[in-house]
């Protein structure tokens, strides 16, 4: 783990002390856990495209000419 993720994590112990900050945590990894989602997604996308132009040739039709 590095520092920075343990100086988050010691902040975030401080946090949940509270109930308020129990949900005021649980917002934010639900952000995050959102946008990696969303990070995902948009790579899955990227990746696809460029997979079919990869095998585009595969399923073109030959019409003889």
């Amino acid at each position: 783990m590095d520092y920075q993720t343990l100086h988050e994590v010691i902040n975030d112990l401080d946090d949940i002390i509270t109930i308020e900050g129990v949900y005021r945590l649980m917002e934010k990894y639900q952000a995050k856990l959102e946008a990696v989602e969303e990070d995902m997604v948009r790579e899955f996308g990227q990746e696809t495209d460029w997979e079919n132009e990869e095998v585009k040739h595969l399923f073109e039709m030959d019409d003889g000419a």
